[in-house]
C-alpha cells in the first residue's frame, strides 16, 4: 500500500516538475518515451513501435513482409496437406493419381509432400524472422532517436591537383567526415 502511494506520488511530482518547465508536449513526448517501451509495443502489435518511434514509413514495410510471409505459410500449408492426404491414399490404394493430365505415382507424390513441407519450414521460419527484425528494428530506432547526424559529412566538388600541385583538367568529389 505504501509502495503504490509513494509510487502514484512520485508520478505525480515528476508531472508536475515536466509541466511546470517550459516544456512542449513534443518535447516531454521525448522525454518519456523509451526504446525499451518501442520493443514491446512491437512485440505485442508489429509496426507499433515503428509508429511510436515516429517512423510512420517503416510500418508498412513491416505490415508487407510478414502479410507476404504469412501468404507463403498458408499457400505452403493448403499444398503439403493436399499432397499428403494424396500421397496417403494412392499409398494406400496402389493407383496412379492424376494430376493436371499427369499420372503421379505415390513416389512422385512423396516428394511433392517433402517439397511443400520443407518450403512449410522455411516460410515459418522467415515470419519468425521477419517478426523478430521489427522488434530488432524498433529497439535500434528507439536508442537512435537522439542521434544526430547534421553536419558530419560534407560532400563538395573540388578540382584535382597533380603531385606539383598545379590542377588537372578533371573534376572530383571531396569527402570530409567529422
Amino acid at each position: 500500500m505504501i509502495k503504490k502511494i509513494f509510487k502514484s506520488t512520485f508520478l505525480y511530482v515528476l508531472v508536475l516538475l515536466l509541466l511546470s518547465c517550459n516544456t512542449t508536449s513534443a518535447q516531454i513526448d521525448s522525454i518519456i518515451k523509451t526504446p525499451k517501451s518501442a520493443a514491446i509495443r512491437s512485440a505485442l502489435i508489429p509496426g507499433w513501435g515503428q509508429l511510436y518511434n515516429e517512423k510512420k514509413w517503416k510500418a508498412p514495410i513491416v505490415w508487407a513482409a510478414l502479410g507476404t510471409s504469412t501468404f507463403f505459410i498458408y499457400t505452403n500449408a493448403q499444398q503439403y496437406n493436399y499432397y499428403r492426404k494424396t500421397y496417403v491414399k494412392a499409398r494406400n490404394s496402389g493407383i496412379a493419381v492424376v494430376i493436371d493430365n499427369q499420372p503421379l505415382s505415390s513416389g512422385d507424390l512423396l516428394l511433392y509432400k517433402n517439397y511443400y513441407r520443407r518450403n512449410l519450414d522455411l516460410s515459418v521460419i522467415l515470419t519468425a524472422l521477419v517478426y523478430s527484425l521489427n522488434i530488432v528494428d524498433a529497439l535500434v530506432d528507439g536508442h537512435l532517436r537522439k542521434f544526430d547526424v547534421s553536419d558530419t559529412l560534407n560532400i563538395t566538388p573540388t578540382t584535382l591537383l597533380d603531385y606539383r600541385g598545379k590542377p588537372i583538367p578533371a573534376v572530383g568529389i571531396s569527402l570530409a567526415i567529422r
